[in-house]
């Protein structure tokens, strides 16, 4: 792409801004430069705050709010990160990381924490104390359940867990008032617990791709008829 195409683009996805009010428009943005192949090319990052790699982030230590490690073929989680203790932005999805090391608390200021696309099966006990966080993606992971950690995070309002190995929602999910976006696509869920249905906050609720009857989607839409819920 030139110079003149790149602006153009940039140019229409912030004029399209007013369309994304429910969404995090600076990583709209980010996502749609991945895609365009212009990730590493801060020129034309119009918020320019995102560090992609780990050690420029290192370098800034104490300014450093947001890294990106996006497919970039870890293995495991790079400890380092944990010294950026300003971090409010984490992607570290599209890997191979297997486990998330026990003092992730470290980065207590997180905001949004991507690690989609990776093989965890489980998360450490310190996960409950990010307590900031209000995005969670932990979609296309090898979970076999709900981690109860994830349950004390009250101030998440969206919680991605699709393409999981999930059999069934834990009651303690009635903790998570302010939950606004659930998704649980493609999983093995075929009852949803009566505490699910206290969360009045909840605008949609996804659940394609899960063995629920007809006898448990009628009573889910009638409990939660301020709910947008999509089943297929």
């Amino acid at each position: 792409l030139d110079m003149k195409v790149k602006l153009y683009i940039l140019t229409f996805l912030i004029t399209t801004s007013a369309f994304c009010q429910e969404e995090n428009y600076a990583d709209m943005v980010h996502r749609k430069l991945n895609s365009m192949g212009l990730q590493n090319d801060s020129t034309y990052n119009p918020f320019n705050k995102t560090y992609y790699k780990l050690s420029l982030a290192l370098e800034n230590e104490r300014s450093a709010t947001r890294l990106s490690l996006l497919r970039k073929n870890l293995t495991s989680f790079p400890t380092d990160i944990l010294r950026l203790t300003n971090l409010e932005f984490l992607d570290i999805g599209e890997n191979q990381i297997q486990s998330l090391p026990s003092e992730l608390d470290k980065l207590s200021k997180l905001k949004q924490l991507h690690i989609h696309e990776n093989h965890l099966q489980e998360l450490p006990h310190s996960f409950g104390n990010l307590k900031r966080l209000r995005i969670l993606d932990l979609a296309s992971n090898n979970l076999g359940i709900i981690p109860l950690e994830i349950t004390s995070l009250n101030r998440l309002e969206t919680l991605d867990l699709s393409n999981n190995q999930l059999s069934e929602i834990p009651t303690e999910i009635s903790s998570m008032k302010g939950l606004r976006y659930l998704i649980l696509n493609n999983n093995n869920i075929s009852k949803i617990p009566d505490e699910l249905y206290t969360l009045k906050n909840l605008v949609r609720l996804f659940l394609v791709g899960n063995p629920l009857s007809s006898t448990e989607i009628k009573k889910l839409s009638e409990a939660l008829r301020r709910t947008e819920i999509i089943f297929r």
